[in-house]
């Protein structure tokens, strides 16, 4: 990494938690007036197999100098041991930023990342062996926030991190933003109507149908995934949505919760230690 950077570096980076309310987030964050968000929302510059390549002047060129706060999002910063080395990559380019995590009930955001893999078909097992795979379990990885949150306090200090609950986003979100936003050191006040929109509900998920499948192949469509994802995704909804079906939640049985709450419980247990929240409303006690 020897290019400069042509405009400026970011000083917030979203690091996940995948389907934790991230895309709704990214929003909330670029409609405050202090705050310029990338645009593609999710860079992954900091994974070697996806954009560490193409340099500073690429990454740099996604941020504003006008900005109080520049940020990008990228759930997949925390994808550990997916993808190794990109906190360290992260500290090497941009050591003073601010890190936001977003998390939620662990197991339930293993539910979610299900479907979101079936909507895209890109899985074909059911929920329970999905969901308990002994060997490269990506939803089970993924909510394990503890040990992604440690391959960054292995090079930021704890007061450079906000944890916040994606539930909150939910419940309070004017309280959850307001906490963001001090976190920033921007106007803690401000509000918006857009703030009650949210994006990507998991209910609204779809998977195509076997017409919709061939459909998704033809050319047209195919060059639909070079537009930017505010415009794909509402042209994708309307188009699939006569070749499509409605995914139902998947309800996991009692044994296999258990089985996931006693992987998660030490997890857990830290990141309570870790930020002073009880995260009561989840399914992993105390």
């Amino acid at each position: 990494m020897t290019d400069e950077p042509r405009g400026t570096l970011p000083n917030l980076v979203v690091i996940g938690a995948m389907n934790c309310g991230t895309t709704s987030f990214y929003h909330y964050l670029r409609w405050h007036p202090e705050i310029h968000m990338s645009t593609p929302k999710e860079l992954h510059f900091f994974a070697k197999e996806w954009n560490w390549g193409r340099g500073l002047t690429w990454y740099s060129s996604h941020f504003s100098t006008e900005a109080a706060v520049n940020g990008e999002i990228s759930p997949l910063y925390t994808t550990f041991p997916e993808h190794l080395g990109i906190a360290a990559r992260m500290h090497r380019v941009i050591p003073a930023a601010k890190l936001i995590y977003l998390v939620r009930d662990p197991i339930e955001r293993m539910i979610t990342h299900y479907i979101h893999y079936v909507s895209a078909d890109r899985e074909h097992d059911p929920l329970t062996k999905a969901l308990t795979r002994s060997t490269g379990n990506r939803y089970l990885e993924r909510s394990r926030y503890w040990t992604q949150l440690e391959q960054y306090l292995e090079h930021y200090d704890p007061d450079q991190i906000l944890v916040l609950q994606s539930e909150g986003l939910a419940q309070d979100r004017a309280a959850t933003l307001q906490r963001a936003f001090e976190f920033l050191g921007v106007d803690p006040g401000f509000n918006s109507r857009r703030f009650r929109v949210r994006r990507h509900v998991s209910s609204r998920k779809r998977v195509k149908t076997r017409t919709g499948r061939r459909l998704d192949q033809v050319l047209p469509v195919r060059l639909l995934r070079r537009l930017p994802n505010h415009f794909r995704w509402p042209l994708e909804d309307a188009l699939f949505y006569p070749f499509s079906r409605r995914i139902p939640r998947p309800v996991p049985d009692e044994e296999v919760r258990r089985f996931l709450a006693n992987q998660l419980a030490g997890e857990v247990e830290q990141l309570r230690s870790f930020t002073g929240e009880a995260f009561a409303d989840w399914s992993i006690p105390a």
